[in-house]
């Protein structure tokens, strides 16, 4: 599969929003970057939530109040459920426990070779 195969979607900030620019516009992107979109999306669904693919998401009761370590081993799991994705390089878990706001970063490997970062907020 190479990078221009992959399907256009709206551009999200970090906590998960659609993006709107000055212009006041949402904006359509395609190639590794709505692969990211995407990916963003699916950690930040729980899983079962989604009606046609109830195995879709972050298995978030095995995350609510645990450690950064299992934070990691869920966004791993779910990540690697994605064909599109080869191989998690990386997961670094930090943040506040105490306002239960968790930043996720993450490096990952897409199908064509592509190593990509992106960043979430989790609540």
């Amino acid at each position: 599969m190479s990078e221009g195969e992959y399907d256009k979607t709206l551009r999200l900030d970090r906590t998960g929003d659609i993006f709107v620019n000055d212009q006041n516009d949402a904006e359509v992107i395609g190639g590794h970057n709505a692969v990211i979109v995407e990916l963003k999306i699916l950690l930040l669904t729980i899983q079962g939530e989604d009606p046609f693919d109830e195995t879709h998401g972050l298995r978030v009761f095995e995350i609510a109040g645990a450690s950064d370590e299992v934070l990691e081993r869920e966004v791993r799991f779910a990540l690697q459920e994605d064909d599109r994705v080869v191989e998690v390089n990386e997961v670094d878990v930090s943040g506040s426990e105490a306002n239960r706001t968790r930043d996720v970063d993450v490096t990952v490997t897409l199908t064509h070779g592509k190593t990509v970062q992106f960043g979430v907020e989790m609540e």
